[in-house]
């Protein structure tokens, strides 16, 4: 994971990172919040424990992707 300190969080992004196009992560105590490394003054912010829970399906294969 790469770091980036921006508007006062610390934004993460994946080694597997694809030309510049990612989904960034910085955490908190009690919240998450993501943004897409393209538009990064926009972000959403969601609490920790649902983070969490979806990261937790994604492994599972309980979140499907479609392209």
């Amino acid at each position: 994971m790469a770091t980036v300190r921006g508007d006062a969080l610390w934004w993460r992004c994946s080694s597997f990172c694809n030309g510049g196009t990612c989904v960034e992560v910085a955490l908190q105590a009690d919240t998450v919040a993501i943004r897409d490394s393209r538009d990064p003054d926009t972000w959403l912010m969601v609490s920790a424990a649902g983070w969490r829970s979806f990261i937790h399906d994604v492994k599972n294969g309980l979140v499907r992707h479609e392209s």
